[in-house]
């Protein structure tokens, strides 16, 4: 009813029974309006990582892959195709099999949630916002949310050789980002990441960072609508999205969890200024 006027929403409210009333007025708002939806598997599929589709994909045959492909948009056919080394042609399809094929692939990727709601029917939360990113950004944001224990740790070091070497390992958007961190305290704090002892090596070094960022956002998303969660887990690529899943469990502290969120919201705003 967030789509009617006050008269309307009177007139169909008065219809319902006292429980129904105080039942609707509990609800919260929603992301869009229900009543303009017009999602289809076709919108839902060009919202998820490729890396979730093949799995699907190595179970059929050769043949079978191909009409898959054909039914994904040309970026997920390329990049599902080049990870299947399928180099074959791929076949036409009419728009019946092509919807058909769709709804299949979707069956396989939803099998986990009952229900999965569209995305506006989900209801209002600040992380909603993360569906407005590309998937790459969304992946992104797992080494720039790391960035908050490195901040942490790097306060610690005195050995500039050992900063510098850091610094070094960073992108120049994590560089500047991480920068501002350095600027105020972390409100935040988990288990230390052990750069102490720290080898010097730049890929365990991202990976620690990586881990760091998927536990914040594990977090944050806890206790989020199951299908939203759905859906920011299938934007990431399958390896970070099972990182994530891996580390998901409640904080006690429920302002944590509104600083968590904060800070991806915090991700959003920097990121949209200097990367996208």
């Amino acid at each position: 009813m967030e789509g009617c006027s006050p008269t309307e929403r009177s007139s169909l409210v008065k219809y319902l029974a006292p429980i129904e009333k105080q039942f609707l007025e509990k609800l919260p708002p929603t992301l869009g309006s229900p009543l303009e939806d017009t999602e289809c598997a076709e919108d839902t599929l060009q919202r998820i990582h490729p890396s979730w589709i093949s799995p699907f994909l190595r179970t059929l045959s050769e043949k079978d892959i191909g009409f898959f492909l054909a039914a994904l948009t040309p970026s997920q056919a390329q990049a599902v195709g080049k990870e299947l080394l399928y180099a074959a042609k791929l076949p036409s399809l009419s728009e019946q099999g092509k919807t058909y094929l769709q709804k299949t692939l979707l069956g396989y990727l939803t099998a986990e949630i009952e229900d999965l709601l569209p995305p506006s029917y989900l209801p209002d939360s600040p992380l909603n916002d993360l569906l407005n990113l590309k998937n790459e950004t969304l992946n992104l944001s797992l080494d720039f949310l790391g960035l908050h224990d490195l901040a942490i740790e790097t306060k610690q070091i005195i050995d500039k050789a050992k900063l510098s070497k850091i610094y070094e390992a960073l992108t120049p958007a994590e560089l500047g980002y991480l920068k501002i961190l350095l600027q105020s305290p972390e409100p935040i704090v988990f288990a230390k990441m052990g750069l102490a002892h720290w080898n010097e090596d730049r890929e365990k070094l991202k990976t620690l960072i990586r881990q760091r960022g998927a536990n914040r956002l594990a977090k944050a998303l806890y206790g989020q609508d199951p299908s939203l969660a759905w859906y920011i887990m299938h934007k990431l690529d399958f390896e970070r999205a099972l990182l994530v899943k891996k580390l998901s469990s409640p904080l006690e502290n429920s302002r944590a969890v509104q600083i968590l969120i904060g800070q991806i919201l915090e991700f959003i705003t920097y990121i949209g200024q200097h990367h996208e």
